[in-house]
């Protein structure tokens, strides 16, 4: 299964850094992108950049 991982850059919960260097751990595609300046709950920080992130995701992976 594809993973895909939103981490907001600037989030004070989970650290950024704590999503570095897992690809090892998943056998099929793993992207992890950090958004800059954007805090712990990326779904309303950049609301209009996660969908984007998301379909373009899934379109590329032929799960939509």
């Amino acid at each position: 299964m594809p993973i895909l991982t939103l981490h907001g850059g600037a989030d004070r919960v989970v650290f950024a850094q704590s999503s570095e260097g897992l690809e090892e751990h998943f056998t099929a595609f793993y992207r992890r992108v950090v958004l800059d300046g954007i805090g712990h709950f990326p779904t309303r920080e950049a609301s209009d950049q996660v969908p984007r992130l998301l379909a373009a995701f899934l379109d590329s992976h032929g799960k939509r």
